[in-house]
């Protein structure tokens, strides 16, 4: 006798191929891939031991195996389930009375059963595993997820004993290991960096001031005269510079856009030859300008 403990889903047999189309999403049917059609079972939910009865009327859709059942609409709304959602039910073979197949074949209620005992409730549940709760989408989207826990503080900078005063430029320690760890030692190394460990300190290198850092390299300039070889004109002048930075080329603002060129060339000639390899790589709407 089929008796089953198995994943659910619902609503999904309103899409059913079989006889179930013809009793509307209000009937209490289920769409099922293994048990005759029609045939009937009980439905219970392993939370609160409601159970129905319901006609097997169709098959899941092709695609959709991955449930032991898919629920209609109706026999949702009778389980008391939200209108969306799965969870583990038992499915198990009934055999109802001629006035319950008769109200299920006409797509109507046939009324509920029993509600199943707890200490059987306790033993379905094991056999669903940790998947007994029932999951719907209005309670997924309303549970509170648990607060991030707060990571901990990084401890203060401090320098060991015996080093004199930090300055601006030059070495400086910053202490990253745990009280118990007694007092840090750590040995600088050459390129004046140690590997960071628990009660150790690392060696870091603040940024050179602003007036050492190197200038930028300067943006080629073009003169006005000779042939070049536009490949875009964009309105903003970052994405213009990346695209010219990769051609090798050089921007020239026109109005609102900004005109990605390469060049000048001395002759059409010589534009035209550096046409072909900028195409090649993706550009294929440059043209030569002057």
């Amino acid at each position: 006798m089929y008796d089953e403990v198995g994943q659910v889903v619902w609503p999904g047999a309103d899409s059913a191929v079989g006889e179930g189309a013809t009793l509307g999403p209000s009937g209490v049917w289920i769409a099922h891939p293994s048990l005759p059609v029609p045939s009937y079972v009980e439905i219970t939910r392993l939370d609160t031991g409601r159970t129905i009865v319901a006609r097997v009327s169709a098959r899941p859709a092709l695609g959709r195996t991955g449930a032991l059942a898919e629920l209609s609409p109706g026999a949702a709304r009778q389980l008391l389930l939200d209108p969306v959602g799965q969870a583990p039910l038992r499915v198990r073979a009934a055999n109802p009375t001629d006035q319950e197949k008769a109200a299920l074949r006409m797509g109507q209620v046939a009324g509920d059963r029993m509600d199943t005992p707890e200490a059987l409730l306790v033993v379905l549940r094991k056999k669903a595993g940790a998947q007994a709760a029932v999951k719907t989408a209005s309670r997924a989207a309303t549970e509170v997820q648990p607060a991030p826990k707060p990571r901990p503080k990084a401890p203060a900078a401090q320098a060991p004993k015996g080093a004199g005063p930090r300055t601006d430029t030059g070495t400086h320690w910053v202490v990253t290991g745990d009280d118990d760890a007694g007092e840090p030692q750590a040995e600088l190394a050459e390129d004046g960096f140690v590997v960071e460990r628990a009660g150790q300190r690392r060696a870091t290198t603040p940024p050179a001031p602003r007036w050492q850092r190197p200038a930028a390299a300067p943006q080629p300039a073009y003169v006005a005269e000779g042939y070049y070889v536009q490949v875009a004109a964009l309105s903003s002048r970052w994405k213009a510079q990346q695209v010219a930075k990769q051609i090798g080329g050089g921007i020239q603002p026109a109005g609102n856009l900004f005109r990605v060129r390469k060049g000048p060339y001395p002759n059409e000639a010589a534009a035209r030859a550096a046409l072909g390899p900028l195409a090649a790589k993706g550009y294929r709407d440059a043209r030569i300008t002057r």
